[in-house]
Order: structure tokens, then C-alpha cells, then sequence
């Protein structure tokens, strides 16, 4: 069988023998007491689960030349469910915890437990603090282009170095990766973090100070409203995801993400945590990314449209500029011409493009042309009327 195990220095404080307490505690199908000469030496197996897939057991080794440090193992053994057996092992960890208060001190050796949850969570999680990259450069990047890094980052003109010193940053590394360099709490806060509109240059005027005396106090209470702190979340990205607890379930991503990151005790309860609020934050960010994109799209599609609409629209003026011209020529000209017929113009219906003034000038040909239609008719051959008297 597989198995999933953790491995600790149990040191005595208040109680000096820990297969006892472990016996008390999680009840071996082979128990033993002080009273009883019989050492079990290998692996304890006790009944935690009704299950035949899993057997749980513990191992305590005691250091003959240190009695009151023992090297205590604690696993489950099982066939294929590994996400089972560790919910198990957590359960008994748990249990040992709540029991042992300070009668010992438990040092881990081996935390195979956190280190199965961190690889099942590790790619959700930089998933999503990608998802959130994504969600920031989507909105700001197609509005304020180059400069967006201004906008959104605090400090964006300068970095810390190895040292801590604050040194420049070239500017395209703050275009191209300025969201890279922000951790998870620097990307949060750029996100939710307050920001004031109001600084020492620009107060007077945006509380209009001068103005202060003629204002009602609902323009007063409005000036005030419309100059409150605010986060890039609630006046920007709000209009697209709906997540309710927004900052207490990104709170918590990010408290259970660093147990993650920096090789911490993760247990059952801080896996599930961490797998339903990821659950349930990352589709919703990709729901906006979606919609902001798309959004985009729908502008670069109006602006492709409405520039064409423009050239459309000059090419057609320009085209029937010159035939206004050309017509005007033909006009003047036409008293000159012995035998020509034009035939009627038909015009297409873009009266909303061309100006009226050069359908009225193509009339004013056909007018002018009329008068001459009769030289344009063939004569009568004689031999015709011949055969026919």
C-alpha cells in the first residue's frame, strides 16, 4: 500500500512517556500500560476510519541517550485515494493537537501533509494571482497605454535593489513588467488600496475654496462625496465582477497562498478554505476579463467603424467634387457640341453623403441638353417611303 506520513520530535514537558499518550489517545488495536513489560516496537496500527482502505497507525523511536526526546511518525496507509488518506491524516493530527496541549512540544521533521496540499493548490494559486495581472492590464493598458503604470502603481518611478536601496526603474520594464514585480499583497493593494484624489496642489481647487461661501450645503456634501477616497476596484472594475466579502476572501487567498509559498503548516481546513474561495473568485475574474476584452473590442470595432464611416464619406464628397466640376464643364461647353445626348442620370440613394447642390447641377445639365435631343434622332430613309407608295 501507499502511504502519506509526518514525522516529528515529540520533547517531554509535563509527561514523559509519549506511547502512552499516544495510546490514550488514538487507541491501538494492540494498547499497552505502565504496567505492562510488553514493548511494541514498528508501526501502531489504530482504527480512525471504518474503512479497509486505510490503515492509520503511529511510530514512536526513543533516543536511549536522550529519553526526553523521541522521534514520533504518524500515517495512513491506503490503496489509490491519496486526497482521502491526507483528510484523514490531518483529522489525527488534529485530534493529537487538542490533546497534547503542553505535556509535550512537537517539532516537525517531515511535513509530507502540508507539502501535498501546497502541490495540489500551487497551480490554482498562481493561476490566480495571474487571473488578477490579467484583470488590472486588460482595463488600464487599452486606456492610458504607455503611461498606465503611472496610474496603477504606487512608487512606479523606482524599485528596491538586493540592498534595499530605492534605485530607477527603466521605463520598459515598467511598462512590459510592472505588475510582475509586485507580491500578492503589493498586487492587492494596488487593486483595493485607498487612493485620495486630493493632494497639497490640487485641494483648493477641487473643493472650489474661493466658492466655499455661495454653495449650498448639498454641493458642499457633494464636493466632499465626489472627492472621498476610492480603490481601482470599487470605481473601476466593480462594473464587471460581482464577488461578494471581495476583501475578507482575498484575505484569506492570500494568508493561506504564503502558507503555501513559504513552506508552512497547510491543513485540511486551510486546504478547503483556500480551494472554495479560489472556486469561487476565479471564474468570476475571468468573467471580466472576458467582458473587459470583449468591451475593448467592441470600442476598437466602433473606432475602426466610425473612421471608415469618415474616410467612406470623404472618398464620396471628393469623387462628387469632381464630378460637380466635371459637369459644370460639360454644361458651359455645350452649346459647342452638334450631336450628343446624355442619357438621364440615376442617381443612388446617398443623399445623406452628397451635397444637394450636385444633384441640382446634373439636372441643370439634362435641362440644358434638351433643346438639343432632336439632332439626335436618326432621319427617315427615302427608299423607305418609296416602298411604301
Amino acid at each position: 500500500m501507499k502511504e502519506i506520513s509526518n514525522k516529528y520530535y515529540y520533547i517531554n514537558n509535563y509527561s514523559d512517556d509519549v506511547k502512552l499518550f499516544l495510546n490514550g489517545v488514538l487507541s491501538p488495536k494492540q494498547s499497552t500500560t505502565k504496567d505492562t513489560f510488553k514493548i511494541y516496537t514498528g508501526k501502531q496500527y489504530f482504527e480512525f476510519v471504518k474503512d479497509n482502505d486505510f490503515n492509520c497507525y503511529f511510530e514512536v523511536r526513543t533516543n536511549l541517550s536522550k529519553k526526553d526526546i523521541s522521534i514520533v511518525k504518524i500515517g495512513v496507509e491506503y490503496t489509490n485515494n491519496r486526497e482521502k488518506a491526507a483528510f484523514i491524516l490531518s483529522d489525527i493530527l488534529q485530534k493529537i493537537d487538542m490533546h497534547k496541549k503542553r505535556n509535550f512540544y512537537a517539532v516537525s521533521l517531515e511535513d509530507n501533509l502540508s507539502l501535498y496540499y501546497s502541490q495540489r493548490m500551487y497551480k490554482t494559486v498562481a493561476y490566480y494571482e495571474r487571473s488578477l495581472r490579467t484583470l488590472v492590464l486588460s482595463f488600464f493598458v487599452p486606456i492610458y497605454s504607455k503611461e498606465w503604470h503611472k496610474i496603477v502603481l504606487k512608487n512606479s518611478e523606482e524599485e528596491s535593489d538586493q540592498t534595499g536601496k530605492k534605485k530607477p526603474v527603466e521605463n520598459i520594464n515598467k511598462i512590459e513588467k510592472g505588475l510582475e514585480k509586485l507580491t500578492l499583497t503589493d498586487l492587492e493593494e494596488a487593486i483595493f488600496g485607498k487612493r485620495f484624489k486630493v493632494d497639497s496642489d490640487n485641494y483648493k481647487e477641487l473643493f472650489r475654496l474661493n466658492d466655499i461661501p455661495k454653495l449650498t450645503g448639498n454641493e458642499i456634501k457633494n464636493l466632499i462625496l465626489d472627492n472621498k477616497p476610492f480603490s481601482f476596484w470599487e470605481k473601476y472594475l466593480s462594473e464587471y465582477v460581482s464577488i461578494k466579502n471581495i476583501e475578507i476572501r482575498m484575505a484569506n487567498v492570500k494568508n493561506q497562498r504564503n502558507k503555501v509559498a513559504h513552506h508552512k503548516y497547510f491543513s485540511k481546513d486551510s486546504y478547503l478554505s483556500l480551494k472554495r474561495d479560489l472556486n469561487y473568485i476565479i471564474p468570476k475574474i475571468e468573467k471580466a476579463n472576458n467582458e473587459i476584452l470583449e468591451a475593448n473590442n467592441i470600442r476598437a470595432l466602433r473606432d475602426i467603424a466610425n473612421e471608415l464611416s469618415s474616410t467612406i464619406s470623404k472618398q464620396y464628397a471628393d469623387a462628387f467634387k469632381s464630378i460637380q466640376e466635371t459637369a459644370k464643364l460639360i454644361s458651359d461647353s455645350l452649346p459647342k457640341i452638334p450631336k450628343f445626348e446624355i442619357p438621364p442620370i440615376i442617381f443612388p440613394n446617398i443623399s445623406d453623403i452628397i451635397d444637394p447642390s450636385v444633384f441640382d447641377a446634373f439636372r441643370s445639365i439634362q435641362d440644358s441638353i434638351r433643346p438639343y435631343n432632336n439632332y439626335l434622332q436618326e432621319p427617315e430613309d427615302d427608299n423607305d417611303e418609296d416602298e411604301k407608295s
